[in-house]
């Protein structure tokens, strides 16, 4: 099978129409690398280490300011693989914000769990009380109490959990909760990328994926490419994940690409960055 795909790659053409079916294999094949990492996490199997790489040290956060200003969000096609949700580009306002530069870490994440904010109903929504309720969840997943200490379970191996290192395994729920305790919120995907195509030095990415207060819809003018499932069945049910994540293959990684999960998972690699007007 893979000699006959390779036979007819080689007498393809050169444009995009014509990569467009191989150009969306391999993606779709680094995304089912990804996919089969998080389930090897929540499989507790181990890893080789290259695998379950984290860097060694974590920057220090700061907030960041942007003026705003319009946005040309999405992508005009014609500039190599593009999917189907990223098409359409399309002039956006953003209005100014102030972000984090990097990711809520395990410090100040589990500052919300000490102040009883698993238990403090007022700041969860209505979905995500029922989400609590059935998870019957007190901390985010795989975080164990060791003592006076969090350990955490990743690929089978319990750790000490590491302060400085951004959250991970973090539903949308339990992210917006986060920041309503924080009296903060989630940036919408236009923030988020507004951000990231900055070039501002101390706004990173890349660790995690990164929960968006953007549910994840059509942009004007959608239409369906040839994977016609990918993204039209998921619209309006689905939210919006920016980013990549430590597990993410590097020719994946766009500032301008659209990951989308169901608000409850927390088994992907994702955590959250926070947002004020």
């Amino acid at each position: 099978m893979l000699d006959r795909v390779l036979d007819q790659l080689s007498r393809c053409g050169s444009s995009d129409t014509e990569l467009y079916p191989y150009r969306l294999a391999l993606a779709h094949e680094d995304m089912q690398g990804e996919a089969m990492l998080s389930a090897l996490q929540t499989l507790g199997v181990p890893v080789p280490p290259e695998l379950a790489r984290d860097e060694p040290s974590w920057p220090q956060q700061s907030e960041i300011g942007f003026p705003g200003g319009t946005l040309q969000m999405g992508s005009p096609g014609g500039g190599g693989f593009v999917f189907d949700n990223e098409l359409r580009s399309h002039a956006c306002y953003v209005p100014p914000f102030r972000i984090d530069s990097a990711l809520v870490s395990n410090a100040q994440y589990a500052d919300f769990v000490a102040d009883g904010g698993y238990e403090r109903r007022q700041f969860w929504s209505p979905a995500g009380n029922a989400w609590l309720m059935r998870q019957e969840r007190s901390a985010p997943r795989y975080w164990q109490r060791d003592g006076g200490f969090w350990r955490t379970m990743r690929f089978g191996h319990l750790s000490t959990l590491s302060g400085p290192e951004p959250v991970r395994h973090i539903s949308l729920f339990e992210a917006q909760a986060y920041c309503a305790w924080a009296e903060r919120r989630l940036p919408t995907e236009a923030e988020w990328e507004y951000a990231a195509l900055s070039g501002h030095p101390a706004f990173r990415w890349g660790p995690l994926w990164e929960w968006t207060a953007s549910p994840f819809e059509p942009y004007p003018g959608f239409e369906p490419g040839p994977w016609r499932e990918y993204s039209a069945p998921h619209f309006a049910t689905h939210q919006v994940l920016r980013g990549a994540s430590f597990a993410t293959p590097s020719r994946l990684g766009s500032a301008r690409f659209r990951n989308f999960h169901l608000p409850g998972r927390d088994d992907i690699f994702a955590g959250l960055r926070t947002c004020s007007w």
